[in-house]
């Protein structure tokens, strides 16, 4: 039986119940300010993937013996949102960079994902977040994707946890 993928029509949503103030834009330096939203995705070996859920930005749990902290298993990619002259907001080539985030977990013995539904999520964590694009032209909002192997385990192997997860900052 194949085990879950990654699906879009599962994401959850729990907005922040503590929203944070925007900052001037003139204020901003690159990765100091987060928004108030992140997206995760859990695997395990034995389940597949779980729903993905968009959260309040915070801290991550995570066991001391994880594979991500002793072995380093681990890869991110980054990308940006950045709004047109007519106010949408558009992604600069987030296929390539889900592409070369696939590439590099492959390589490390991370699972698989399905590029297309983790692109899918990631546009609605921006919708969510979509206070904090910034404006003016020549500024954006920075898209962290991180992938890290979560399984407490110091034996020589690969991962059989993962989580992937994307944070946001303008």
């Amino acid at each position: 039986m194949a085990k879950p993928n990654i699906d879009f029509s599962k994401l959850t949503t729990t907005l922040t119940q503590t929203p944070k103030e925007l900052l001037d834009q003139s204020e901003l330096k690159f990765g100091k300010y987060f928004t108030d939203h992140m997206l995760c995705i859990k695997y395990t070996e034995d389940n597949g993937w779980e729903a993905p859920e968009i959260m309040p930005y915070g801290p991550l749990a995570i066991d001391p013996a994880a594979f991500v902290l002793n072995y380093s298993v681990e890869a991110f990619e980054g990308t940006k949102a950045y709004r047109a002259a007519d106010g949408t907001i558009n992604l600069f080539r987030p296929e390539k960079n889900l592409q070369r985030l696939a590439s590099s977990s492959q390589r490390i013995l991370l699972p698989e994902f399905d590029q297309e539904q983790f692109l899918e999520c990631i546009k609605e964590l921006v919708r969510v977040d979509q206070r904090f694009v910034p404006k003016d032209y020549g500024y954006s909002m920075y898209i962290r994707p991180n992938f890290i192997g979560t399984e407490p385990n110091l034996n020589l192997q690969y991962s059989r946890e993962a989580l992937l997860y994307v944070y946001l900052s303008p």
